[in-house]
């Protein structure tokens, strides 16, 4: 058995071609009410197997999660000739056009068929999605931070089934590609954090994510942002998205992203100058439209 990955909430390994998934008990987040319980991953089991059966090419199955209260299941390997995570990716390759898109298709159409086919009752809702955000946004002391959290909390239009954490080690790149890339390349992985909540979370934190990675390989983030969102838009079958709440949850997780105190992770053409810009453009979007 190798081991892929881990961390404080969980280890990742592999094992006659499955992937094994151990989640720990402990409080990493520092917040009280996101302690975990290793019994924890049977919630996160039923929400692959959900996803899965809407979208199987994009989502592991579930093998085996008998010993879910002992913290353990075992899924499919998505991509058998091997993968890469998105985090990955961005180190060895530009980030094309190519991946933005396909990904934007993968969590709109997610969005959508969840809508069509899920049943959200046995989701998590409204006190786990604000301690999530909480998470997130809310250990900074910025109050454009908590009035981001508080926007998302009260909306309702983009109510839905979500992914909960769309970040790049979080989502997995084919190795197995052959010309452009295309949906059925991107994998999602990782749902433990799947609740019910506003739906601008999941868009602009992936977004987020990939504008940042765009802006360390010097590349525009308005073209990021344009790309990702026109392809959304399409997959999820919506007519419009409050393009300015959207930037304010991109520009959000960017800081998270680059100053939290226990999930950050360094980018090498970012530097504080850079970081500083990030910064201002956020709070700036609190004072358009309204904050």
């Amino acid at each position: 058995m190798e081991r892929l990955s881990g961390g404080n909430v969980h280890d990742v390994y592999t094992d006659s071609g499955n992937i094994i998934k151990v989640r720990h008990t402990g409080s990493p987040t520092g917040l009280e009410n996101m302690h975990t319980l290793a019994s924890d991953i049977l919630y996160e089991s039923l929400a692959i197997k959900d996803a899965h059966s809407i979208m199987p090419e994009n989502f592991p199955d579930i093998v085996d999660d008998s010993d879910a209260d002992n913290g353990v299941i075992v899924m499919t390997r998505l991509f058998p000739e091997g993968s890469m995570t998105l985090k990955e990716l961005t180190g060895k390759v530009e980030l094309s056009r190519s991946v933005i898109e396909s990904l934007a298709n993968v969590v709109g159409s997610f969005h959508n068929q969840a809508d069509a086919h899920l049943d959200r009752s046995g989701y998590r809702g409204h006190e786990y999605f604000n301690e999530l955000l909480q998470y997130r946004y809310g250990l900074f002391n910025l109050p454009e931070m908590d009035m981001l959290v508080q926007e998302l909390l009260g909306d309702t239009k983009q109510r839905g089934i979500l992914h909960g954490g769309l970040s790049p080690k979080n989502i997995l790149i084919s190795r197995a590609l052959n010309g452009e890339m295309q949906s059925r390349d991107i994998g999602l992985v990782d749902l433990e954090t799947s609740c019910i909540g506003s739906r601008y979370f999941d868009i602009g934190f992936c977004m987020g994510h990939l504008m940042l990675h765009g802006i360390d390989q010097g590349k525009s983030e308005d073209d990021i942002r344009e790309s990702f969102i026109s392809s959304y838009i399409k997959a999820a079958k919506t007519d419009s998205l409050d393009e300015l709440k959207l930037d304010r949850v991109a520009y959000g997780t960017m800081i998270y992203r680059l100053d939290h105190s226990e999930a950050a992770y360094p980018l090498a053409n970012i530097d504080n100058n850079m970081k500083d810009k990030i910064y201002i453009r956020f709070k700036e979007l609190f004072q358009e439209g309204g904050g």
